[in-house]
């Protein structure tokens, strides 16, 4: 904690400890007074017939002394809460980093909330101990007590300020950038805050209390909400001075910096039409998922993806990346590794398969680094949730070991339960600061080369929110959030039966099959061929951070644990592409040569055994092959 911030608190502390003095010796009790300094009762006039034996005073037969003391408890309680924890549970957000600062700010809120009821409680208490003349207690007074009203108003609008900011919560840490609940959120607490500490005022008022107790509350007060109003204001202009300073690309930037802290950085736009080399890597996060394969605890498979990198798309190698190791669910005799089973032999290799897969990616992304070994790395920790809040555990989260170099360039997302493939990777979408990502399975390799900037500059000029029905001036200009690479299954994707026995799908492939033209940075054109894609794939794909949150994970329950995107989302959008919404997933395949080249090969992880064990393979097929007899085979280094 800073300079600034611990004479903050000093000061917060100073003005509390002023108002609970003021509170309690704030007046004197003496006759002809009404208990707190001022002159005349505030129930009535002294020896009143009617009051009973022992009376101090009191019209109705009420005991004063036990009135002024409740009335007291009232005071000091609800302006603690009020003007001394609500105001510094909003402060902490915005002055203590990182998690830290959320943890201090929920329990400020609550403690304040918990008083606030205790209170209020009290003040329900008094008004009905409290009698007129008439013999009612003020509660039954047809006399308005806005004091009384106000105080229930402010209390059941900030008791809904937890749900408000839970809600908050969950839906940023899915989107990444404020939305309805956070400013529902934001506006409830400000204005009702507000309102409480007015009220406190009032109430002081109503009994009459003296100049020094009204004097050291209307002064912590307004210190203590001006001084939030200048920290809230402060981080909103920071916002805005954010948000100026770039353009408008479909990312959102309106972060503050605790949520920055808690959530990573917003995702940095680029140029609207042109992809330059050296922008690359702030645009696209390369993520990795991998998990058991019978070729570890060999690197073997990774080390071809990331060779067919350097030969096809060299961009990708200069990229931030995020490696998930996704592990297994249960060791059984026989490996069934989509179902996450593996052998006591598989288990044993994956341990040193993933000390061997962090330090190759170490070794490619940051070679000669000392600062980047394993024992150096920093450590972090995040949860991947799941499943139906109705029905959600403490079990319903897969905790996440995440290391990662100081830069961020390189991170490993380590769950200590099996995630699947498509929590692995909403797991890294959380943690990726990029606009774009590269999703690469752990085999398939890239086998003809990918024009990755230019492509990059044609998604950035299609951002524009994916809707349908658009007329014909619009409709030339279609958004682009997410590009496949065809495998040798969809080659001529644009003639295939995926297509052509359908004839809405036919219609937007006519339309839209297009050579899309960006500029490059020596002022020549390039042309990237696309054609619609009417499925959402789980092969290498480059998609827009953003849209892959909002749409495939909009909540915790978009996809059950150990699942896979395309044999539950990828069905529903090809559903709902069918009927016309082909523009809300925004799917495209590349399709250089009219769809006959291919640019990616499979490497069938969950066969392949690697080179060496392939070789074995081979040679005890040979010998199978030869009647039983031993081979001697050379292999050349």
């Amino acid at each position: 904690m800073d300079r600034t911030t611990r004479t903050l608190m000093a000061l917060v502390l100073l003005l509390l400890v002023a108002v609970v003095h003021a509170q309690r010796f704030g007046g004197y009790y003496g006759p002809n007074t009404n208990g707190n300094g001022a002159p005349g009762s505030g129930y009535g006039p002294v020896g009143n017939p009617g009051s009973r034996p022992g009376n101090v005073g009191g019209s109705g037969g009420f005991d004063i002394n036990e009135v002024t003391r409740v009335r007291a408890m009232h005071g000091i309680i609800a302006a603690i809460a009020m003007v001394a924890l609500f105001p510094s549970g909003a402060i902490l957000a915005r002055l203590v980093p990182g998690r830290a600062g959320l943890w201090l700010h929920s329990l400020a809120q609550l403690v304040a909330l918990a008083m606030l009821v205790a209170a209020v409680a009290l003040g329900i208490h008094l008004v009905k101990q409290v009698q007129v003349g008439t013999g009612r207690d003020l509660m039954g007074d047809s006399n308005p007590n806005y004091h009384f009203i106000i105080g229930i108003v402010v209390m059941a609008c900030l008791a809904l300020q937890p749900a408000f900011g839970l809600l908050h919560h969950e839906r940023f840490k899915i989107l990444r950038r404020r939305q309805l609940w956070s400013y529902v959120h934001l506006i409830n607490g400000r204005v009702f805050i507000t309102l409480g500490i007015v009220n406190g005022a009032l109430g002081l008022w109503i009994a009459g209390a003296s100049n020094q107790l009204k004097i050291a509350y209307v002064t912590a007060a307004v210190v203590m909400w001006g001084l939030w109003m200048w920290v809230a204001g402060w981080r909103e202009y920071q916002i805005w001075r954010d948000n100026a300073a770039r353009p408008a690309l479909g990312v959102t930037g309106d972060m503050t910096s605790d949520e920055v802290e808690r959530f990573g950085t917003p995702r940095p736009p680029a140029a609207a039409d042109k992809c330059p080399e050296d922008a690359v890597a702030d645009l696209l996060t390369l993520i990795i998922t991998t998990s058991p394969t019978p070729s570890a605890p060999s690197t073997d498979l990774i080390s071809q993806i990331l060779a067919s990198f350097r030969e096809f798309c060299p961009d990708l190698t200069r990229c931030k990346v995020i490696l998930v190791l996704d592990t297994y669910d249960h060791i059984s005799s026989t490996a069934r590794l989509k179902k996450g089973h593996v052998t006591t032999e598989g288990a044993a290799n994956y341990s040193e398969y993933r000390d061997n897969a962090k330090r190759l990616i170490l070794e490619e992304y940051a070679p000669g680094r000392e600062s980047h070994r394993l024992q150096d790395l920093v450590e972090d920790y995040d949860e991947a949730e799941y499943g139906s809040t109705a029905y959600a555990q403490q079990t319903n989260a897969v905790p996440l070991a995440i290391t990662k170099t100081e830069d961020e360039r390189i991170i490993f997302v380590e769950p200590l339960q099996r995630l699947g493939f498509g929590l692995a990777v909403r797991s890294a979408l959380r943690l990726t600061r990029t606009p774009y990502v590269w999703i690469q399975q752990h085999d398939w390799a890239l086998v003809s080369d990918i024009p990755l900037r230019p492509l990059l500059a044609t998604m950035k000029q299609h951002l524009q929110p994916g809707a349908d029905g658009l007329g014909d001036v619009e409709i030339a200009k279609v958004p682009i959030k997410y590009v496949c690479f065809p495998s040798v299954r969809m080659l001529e994707y644009a003639k295939s039966d995926h297509v052509m026995q359908f004839p809405a799908l036919r219609a937007l492939t006519n339309l839209h099959k297009q050579n899309f033209t960006v500029k490059s940075d020596d002022g020549s054109t390039a042309k990237v061929p696309l054609t619609p894609l009417f499925f959402w794939h789980d092969k290498p794909h480059v998609a827009e951070t953003e849209h892959y949150l909002a749409q495939l994970f909009p909540d915790r329950a978009a996809l059950p644990r150990g699942a896979f995107i395309e044999d539950t989302i990828g069905h529903r959008a090809r559903t709902e592409m069918k009927d016309g919404q082909w523009r809300k997933w925004a799917c495209w395949l590349y399709y250089p040569d009219e769809g006959k080249r291919l640019c990616m090969r499979h490497l069938k992880g969950r066969t392949w055994r690697g080179a060496e064990g392939e070789l074995a393979q081979k040679l005890e097929y040979m010998r199978l092959n030869q009647g039983g007899k031993v081979l001697n085979v050379r292999v050349e280094e």
